[in-house]
């Protein structure tokens, strides 16, 4: 399950196709505008689109993966 960022200005659907290469390796399970990242979605992904340099396709539009970040310590 990982957070993908789709670029455009319309919230792809849930269910809507995740691919990589043409390739179907997902979908989303839930979308929403979020203020900072724009459209964007849940997504169970197969692994090789997590690949580093991977171009995601969602909906016809480039999509990526957000990099979960490190909380801060304490």
């Amino acid at each position: 399950l990982v957070l993908v960022a789709v670029a455009g200005d319309e919230v792809p659907p849930p269910g809507t196709a995740v691919a990589c290469d043409g390739e179907e390796l997902g979908r989303l399970t839930s979308s929403c505008r979020s203020p900072l990242l724009g459209p964007c979605g849940l997504a169970i992904v197969h692994r090789r689109g997590l690949e580093p340099g991977a171009t995601l396709v969602v909906a016809g539009r480039e999509a990526h993966v957000v990099a979960p970040h490190d909380p801060a310590p304490g």
